[in-house]
């Protein structure tokens, strides 16, 4: 990773979580946008509106965000899981790898799909580790999962 992808996976990782508690969906984008601005360097555009969709199966695919700067284009698309949630929480972590994969075969140079896991649910073992190798040595997706401090 370099570059402009390397500035944004670092700015999701430098987000505080804590600041996303108690958001609900509608503003989360809102909040997120801001919180990736405060932490990368001044000249990059960053956006949550105005996003022009991929048309994929006839319909439109917008991610949450997009980052562009010169000819780099990145998605990231923001999933939010709760204990009890419904879609499950691996429907929703497999709807945005799926998403990401659209994004990216559409023409974004590459995708994040960050989830904030507010309760805890989610493991990472070797087999999602592989399996995020593999999105982002052939697709280009890289998968961020943060937690709340206290799980």
């Amino acid at each position: 990773m370099k570059g402009l992808i390397r500035d944004v996976f670092d700015a999701l990782f430098k987000i505080k979580v804590d600041d996303l508690k108690g958001w609900e969906d509608t503003h989360l984008t809102d909040t997120m946008c801001e919180r990736i601005k405060e932490c990368l360097p001044e000249g990059i555009d960053i956006r949550h509106t105005h996003i022009s969709g991929s048309s994929f199966y006839g319909k439109g695919f917008y991610p949450d965000i997009v980052v562009e700067k010169d000819s780099i284009k990145i998605a990231i698309e923001i999933k939010l899981i709760n204990k009890f949630q419904n879609p499950a929480p691996t429907r929703q972590i497999a709807a945005g790898i799926g998403q990401c994969l659209v994004y990216t075969w559409c023409g974004y140079d590459s995708a994040f799909l960050f989830v904030i896991d507010h309760c805890g649910v989610l493991k990472r073992e070797n087999p999602e580790l592989l399996f995020e190798k593999f999105l982002w040595r052939h697709h280009k997706i890289k998968v961020v999962i943060r937690k709340f401090p206290h799980y």
